[in-house]
């Protein structure tokens, strides 16, 4: 409830960073109570708007959170993808996650392994690591290769991150 009361005030406030990283909160939040069409909901605006912003680091962090989104839905290919794509991206723009952190991921690859095997994974994150940021992001968002640098290079951030409100109020109409 307080990170739903923050994000309100951020909306309010035109607090752009803010908002990425309490929706970041809430989708993980809601990936720990198990709701993850919520989790997916808030990750996929967290992922956007961090992008739309242009701030590398919380691009990459919502990324990983998408990768624990996706690992326990059971989807093992995109969560090592994902994995694959914030590990090579993090050690592109020379940053690296305190040691707990990495510790979890290191043991989430090691999960995948244990369900879909060594071989797979490990190609997947290879795959994944070789990914440059708008791929990354476009395949995070389901969308063809290139639709994300496109979106960039024709429209304003402010157009896109209301376009993607618009869709999310639309979808949420529609599913009430």
């Amino acid at each position: 409830a307080l990170y739903e009361e923050a994000l309100g005030i951020q909306r309010d406030l035109g607090d752009m960073a803010g908002i990425a990283r309490t929706l970041g909160n809430l989708g993980n939040a809601a990936v720990k109570l198990a709701d993850f069409d919520r989790a997916g909901t808030y990750l996929v605006e967290h992922l956007t708007r961090y992008h739309a912003l242009q701030d590398r680091n919380g691009t990459v962090n919502a990324l990983l959170n998408l990768a624990k989104l996706a690992a326990v839905q059971g989807k093992i290919k995109r969560s090592a993808l994902l994995y694959g794509a914030q590990d090579g991206l993090r050690k592109t723009i020379a940053t690296s996650y305190p040691a707990t952190v990495q510790k979890d991921i290191e043991e989430a690859w090691e999960t995948l392994r244990a369900i879909e095997g060594s071989s797979a994974v490990d190609t997947w994150l290879a795959a994944g690591r070789m990914l440059p940021l708008e791929e990354a992001v476009g395949y995070a968002l389901d969308l063809e290769v290139g639709d994300i640098a496109m979106m960039r290079r024709h429209r304003s951030t402010s157009s896109i991150i209301a376009e993607f409100e618009q869709r999310i109020f639309s979808a949420a109409q529609s599913s009430s």
